[in-house]
């Protein structure tokens, strides 16, 4: 197997793989895209006629018969930095519930073997799905008691057996019984019901039923199988729902703002739905990496910063509330503050008047810090060495039309992975317009100035 060692964001020539590995590569990187358009990264792979560029979605790629390897740049993240990066965002999205789970499948991929269906990944996310959201109910427990007569004779018998001879209670568990009719549970049965189908289909396609991949699908078969029989007037009431309505998923969305793995549900279930996932690949081997989109681990990583240390200086923690597009909330309401992450602004909640014939540009900061409701500071994340003009421009019109002066300043942060810390400052009217590029890394020094900066303003 040929290998290709590349650095990221360095273009991939048909000519260096072959027709057939750049086809599959091609493949792969439209997958990366419609990920990056689902999770919002800005940065998605570019696919030429000739050449795929990764862009920040490093690792190992294993193709028909060659293997390339794409580097993440040591100038911006040494290796054990990114390792420290990868784990800690892993963790702390684990911990908190942030509805990602996208990401975190990214970060720990689904294996695939050769010769299995997307629907596999799917069907392992929908057990695991599946499982949480029935512990959170409460099990049917029935105790029963058996008295037999008097056993005559020296008979072999087992414990359960012996047990019932003597008269003791046996416990019985059952799955909790399901009567809530909530949307969520219906998605969550129609996609059981859905996958196995596929997968009975997949199965009857194959010539050989015994080869790894169709034992596989039939392991799973059952286990749907055994959730839709389990609850069948449920099924068939989630089989009569137009689930794939917007408004019926817009009223699922509010029957699942309290419960993280319904959340979860409905975005596999619009994952599924317009197959979103990317291309699986095989587990990595010694010394290689799966694929990460490192840009937006690196922009999850500085979340987690911003959240910690602003919980240091508040001394409360945070309540949290995911969104559906990928984004969340932290409060803070001892102090009056709220972090905002990845959250859209609308037309209404503009500091700036745009002319109604105008229209509204996409405003969705990485980061913003409000005070009493108002914006206070805005933060960009950048898996950058330079900040260029346009991501000065993007800060610029962030922070017009979405914060209001305090004692005439309006304050933005662009956070880096470069070395040099430098301000800028523009003057519009009365008004000063102050943006700082911080570098930030996994460095006590360098996260200690991000907790000064968040000190300072709040």
């Amino acid at each position: 197997m040929g290998n290709n060692k590349l650095k990221e964001y360095e273009p991939i020539k048909k000519e260096m793989i072959g027709d057939e590995n750049f086809k599959e590569l091609k493949q792969y990187a439209e997958y990366l895209s419609d990920l990056a358009k689902n999770l919002d990264i800005e940065e998605k792979p570019e696919i030429g006629g000739d050449y795929v560029n990764l862009k920040s979605f490093t690792g190992t790629y294993r193709l028909k018969n060659r293997q390339i390897e794409v580097k993440c740049n040591n100038k911006k993240l040494k290796e054990q930095e990114l390792e420290t990066i990868r784990r800690e965002v892993a963790d702390w999205m684990a911990i908190i519930g942030l509805n990602q789970k996208a990401i975190l499948q990214f970060l720990k991929p689904e294996i695939i073997l050769y010769g299995e269906t997307l629907e596999i990944p799917y069907s392992r996310l929908l057990a695991q799905l599946t499982e949480d959201a029935l512990q959170n109910l409460q099990p049917t427990i029935e105790w029963k008691t058996y008295q037999s007569p008097n056993p005559q004779g020296k008979i072999r018998i087992n414990q359960t057996i012996r047990n019932i001879s003597q008269g003791r209670p046996m416990a019985s568990y059952k799955r909790p019984k399901l009567t809530i009719e909530s949307l969520p549970i219906l998605l969550m049965l129609n996609s059981h019901h859905k996958i196995a189908a596929k997968l009975q289909k997949t199965i009857q396609n194959h010539k050989n039923k015994d080869i790894h991949p169709i034992r596989t699908m039939k392991k799973a078969i059952a286990y749907h199988t055994s959730i839709t029989d389990t609850y069948p007037d449920l099924t068939a009431k989630a089989l009569q729902t137009n689930l794939e309505n917007p408004e019926n998923i817009e009223k699922a969305w509010k029957q699942a703002s309290t419960n993280p793995t319904y959340q979860d549900i409905i975005l596999l279930w619009q994952a599924y739905l317009t197959q979103q996932i990317p291309k699986p690949h095989p587990q990595p081997e010694k010394g290689e990496s799966t694929p990460n989109p490192i840009s937006k681990i690196y922009e999850l990583w500085c979340l987690k910063q911003v959240t910690q240390q602003t919980q240091k200086i508040t001394g409360e923690k945070p309540k949290i509330k995911p969104n559906h597009e990928g984004g969340a909330t932290f409060k803070y309401p001892k102090s009056n503050i709220t972090i905002e992450y990845n959250t859209q602004i609308s037309r209404r909640h503009l500091t700036a008047e745009v002319p109604q014939n105008w229209e509204t540009p996409k405003l969705r900061p990485d980061i913003r810090i409000l005070k009493n409701e108002k914006t206070i500071l805005t933060l960009d994340a950048k898996y950058r060495l330079k900040i260029d003009g346009d991501t000065i421009k993007q800060m610029i019109t962030y922070l017009t039309l979405t914060a209001k002066p305090v004692n005439n300043q309006i304050k933005g942060i662009i956070l880096y992975c470069g070395k040099q810390e430098d301000t800028m400052e523009i003057e519009i009217g009365e008004t000063t317009i102050t943006i700082k590029a911080l570098p930030l890394k996994p460095t006590k020094q360098s996260i200690s100035g991000l907790k000064q900066e968040i000190k300072a303003i709040t």
